[in-house]
């Protein structure tokens, strides 16, 4: 039994965010330095110090570079989520106020009703005392 609640409890948790970009990113990275170190190595094999610096300055402008362009992407994406929540959350507030005055009618009308209904009450109650 505890092994199922648990297993439960590991499938409910999900995260919030996905850490492929993240990941992807490295990967090309790595794959731009590495691509990178073997075409400075191969044009002066005497300079391995000039080399590796080489490829770790391409290494960390393609993750600047990439890292930008995440962050911009998912800002737009936010704010089309976020225009389109307040959008859902603005239809629900007006099928509230819609539904509300339907029921603000229909509560009128049965007091209407039941004030016509006590008046035809004394109406015959005035006609069989007379």
């Amino acid at each position: 039994m505890a092994a199922k609640k648990t297993k439960k409890k590991i499938e409910e948790k999900k995260p919030l965010y996905s850490d492929y970009p993240i990941k992807a990113l490295f990967q090309v990275s790595v794959l731009a330095a590495s691509v990178s170190f073997v075409l400075y190595y191969l044009s002066n094999p005497n300079d391995i110090i000039g080399t590796f610096f080489k490829s770790f300055l391409i290494f960390s402008a393609v993750a600047i570079a990439g890292g930008i362009l995440i962050v911009a992407v998912f800002t737009v994406l936010g704010n089309m989520r976020e225009k389109e929540h307040a959008k859902y959350i603005e239809e629900l507030e007006q099928e509230a106020q819609r539904l509300q005055e339907e029921r603000r009618q229909r509560l009128l009308e049965i007091q209407k009703a039941q004030a016509e209904a006590a008046a035809m009450e004394n109406n015959e109650k005035q006609a069989t005392e007379q």
